[in-house]
């Protein structure tokens, strides 16, 4: 049987590094990945290492919607035809679980080697979590779906918020394990291969082509000022649930992840295959008209819809 791990957590919670971590523990197993991006093309898939894995990419929207549900089912069957002792799903950041196991049991008489979904963990991001549980359905059955909870970044948090945060995991889901990090830095190979805590419990999944965030794709048209980038991103911000992807600057290529008032632009030094950022908007297609007054105040030509 092919050992079935499921990463969940919102957009910015660590999901990527947790994925990057995996592979690195296991790199003497035959590992498959499978990354689902939330917007029309695949960042995460440039930053993780996959050192000749198998690998699968889906991307504009959540496995778990019927937008992207049939291409899961055909990359996991695919998959089980493969000589694999692990498969790690990293489900989009916006991805609400809740019809995983009727997922698995809808294709198991077509797979060849049957998946064990031994696992599901769920990256807690410890500096917004509390001002998104109750306005994100999808969040919260990240959570209820997760047998293993991480507490990601809580060196950013006091002691308060971080037992704050604990107590309403242990609301959502009591049975399951709840682990502090920062960086993702946890026994990981032994929470990996401690027994499942998964119940076979299902539900209608909240991911909807109705409830599906807009997203938009800039694209560069030249090398970008560091001085027009940041007042545009900061601009944009609040609009928006993640902004992430890769430029050229005047400082060199660069790595841009926004979640929040969070702003991280770390220099890239690895080939830049595509100079484009991806929004994943909050305020739904007003986000259009958002861009467009800060291009028009900001950028002078750099980057463009």
């Amino acid at each position: 049987m092919i050992k079935l791990i499921m990463l969940t957590g919102f957009l910015g919670s660590g999901k990527t590094t947790l994925l990057q971590k995996l592979i690195d523990e296991y790199a003497d197993h035959k590992i498959g990945i499978l990354i689902n991006e939330f917007g029309a093309i695949s960042i995460d898939s440039e930053i993780v290492d996959t050192k000749g894995v198998q690998m699968a990419e889906l991307s504009n929207g959540s496995i778990f919607c019927a937008c992207l549900k049939d291409q899961f089912v055909e990359a996991l069957v695919e998959l089980s035809k493969k000589d694999l002792e692990y498969l790690f799903i990293e489900a989009s950041g916006l991805a609400d679980p809740a019809n995983m196991v009727d997922i698995l049991a809808g294709i198991d008489k077509h797979l060849v080697n049957k998946y064990d979904y031994t696992h599901a963990f769920c990256i807690v991001d410890g500096t917004n979590f509390m001002d998104l549980i109750d306005v994100l359905e999808s969040l919260r059955h990240q959570v209820f779906f997760s047998d293993i909870i991480i507490i990601n970044k809580t060196d950013l948090i006091t002691k308060e918020t971080e037992t704050d945060i604990r107590n309403t995991i242990h609301e959502i889901n009591p049975e399951a394990a709840v682990i502090s990090a920062s960086y993702c830095n946890f026994d990981l190979v032994k929470a990996t291969e401690s027994p499942s805590g998964l119940s076979d419990r299902a539900e209608e999944t909240t991911n909807t082509f109705e409830s599906r965030p807009q997203t938009m794709v800039l694209k560069e048209k030249k090398t970008v000022p560091m001085e027009e980038l940041l007042p545009f991103i900061e601009d944009i911000a609040g609009s928006t649930y993640r902004i992430k992807g890769f430029l050229h600057t005047d400082q060199g290529g660069v790595k841009l992840d926004c979640v929040g008032e969070n702003l991280s632009i770390e220099p890239w030094e690895k080939e830049i295959k595509e100079a484009k950022v991806v929004l994943i908007s909050s305020v739904g297609i007003r986000l259009v008209s958002v861009v467009i007054a800060s291009m028009a105040k900001n950028i002078k030509g750099s980057i463009s819809l």
